[in-house]
């Protein structure tokens, strides 16, 4: 988390979830505090973020398969 907060002047992390397959994790943060969250998929296999994020989102996540 203070990774992801590096940089900015206020940072909440959101709703945390891990796919049913254990291979992505979602995550919501927050960098204004707004309280809307911008979602982020990580490939926990690579380390790396997807470009694609879902912007304006709530507090909850949940993956379907």
């Amino acid at each position: 988390m203070n990774a992801l907060a590096e940089g900015h002047p206020y940072f909440h992390l959101g709703a945390t979830s891990i796919s049913p397959r254990h291979d992505l994790l979602a995550y919501g943060s927050d960098s204004t505090g707004s309280e809307t969250y911008t979602v982020w998929i990580k490939d926990l296999a690579r380390g790396k973020l997807f470009k694609e994020t879902l912007a304006h989102c709530g507090t909850s996540l949940e993956w379907a398969e």
